[in-house]
């Protein structure tokens, strides 16, 4: 009787020890999975259009060092942010990453203004003062680690209601200026096709196609747009990081020079127009790719298989 009841014994340590084991490997394969998804966007596996906005832009209270709001999309959907604030005594960094446009982990960094031999601040080196992982699973938090630095006292970290809170409105600031400007209803007045423009499309649009086009409404917006008579959901926007240059020449977007024969990228000239290009969007709905090159919040081109459409904004 006393042999059995070791033996029950012993089996209920094993089993406990087996469930504590399961549980401890599925939280280490929820937070790999987290830090691969991670390290993937650290790392450009997936094409990104950047927004940045600066002090007032984003910052309810100006600081002493201002700050910095980055946003990387991928289409509209936002993937990652980065967070600087520029205090009295050294800088606060965040770092949020979204999926499906839930949180899954934010990273926080505290450091602090070392001085120089004459007392001075050397804002060139700021030291560690402490860091924090946020793992979030189902929108929830599921784990956190932090590190300090020992000399320092504590009461610098944050409250899960506060790095909530900082995700949520700068998330919406973002992501509202990423779009403003080209959101909305735009009417074509007029369309060309540059002279001596050296085309590489297969399929060119036909005279009949450029005058449907021509006296149609553009509809740009987040879940929906309608290009002519095409009609898409959940269109694909990115924002070209290039110079108008850069970007005409790369997409051989080309022009002949009469005199030497030789080729250039567009530009402003070639197109008939005064304006600088302020941004650049790439448009994809459905299968077709379309380039909206925006000039001022009431003005644009939009650019579809070498014809490029002049819009204003209803």
């Amino acid at each position: 009787m006393k042999k059995s009841k070791i033996i029950k014994s012993a089996i209920i340590v094993v089993l406990i020890v087996l469930v504590l084991a399961s549980y401890y490997l599925h939280q280490i394969n929820i937070i790999n999975n987290i830090d691969q998804k991670v390290h993937s966007m650290n790392g450009g596996t997936f094409r990104y259009g950047i927004e940045n906005l600066n002090n007032e832009e984003f910052l309810e209270n100006m600081t002493d060092g201002g700050g910095g709001l980055v946003g990387y999309f991928r289409g509209s959907e936002l993937i990652k942010m980065v967070e600087r604030v520029g205090l009295s005594y050294g800088t606060q960094n965040f770092q949020f990453y979204y999926e499906n446009e839930k949180l899954i982990f934010a990273y926080h960094e505290h450091r602090f203004f070392n001085h120089n031999e004459d007392g001075s601040k050397d804002y060139d080196h700021p030291g560690f003062l402490l860091a924090t992982k946020y793992y979030f699973k189902d929108g929830k938090l599921f784990k956190k680690e932090f590190h300090r630095e020992k000399n320092f006292p504590t009461g610098y970290d944050i409250t899960i209601e506060f790095l909530l809170a900082q995700s949520e409105r700068n998330s919406k600031i973002i992501s509202e200026f990423k779009n403003k400007e080209y959101y909305g209803e735009w009417m074509v007045y007029k369309s060309m096709s540059p002279q001596n423009m050296v085309t590489f499309e297969e399929e060119p649009l036909t005279k009949e196609q450029i005058n449907e086009f021509s006296n149609s409404k553009i509809i740009l917006e987040k879940e929906k747009a309608i290009l002519s008579g095409n009609i898409c959901n959940n269109p694909e926007y990115v924002k070209v990081e290039e110079t108008p240059f850069d970007y005409f020449l790369n997409n051989y977007k080309v022009v002949i020079n009469e005199e030497t024969g030789s080729t250039t990228a567009l530009d402003k000239k070639s197109l008939g127009i005064n304006s600088e290009f302020s941004d650049i969007v790439e448009i994809k709905c459905n299968n077709d790719y379309y380039t909206l090159l925006i000039t001022n919040s009431k003005e644009s081109l939009l650019e579809y298989k070498n014809t490029f459409f002049f819009l204003t904004k209803n």
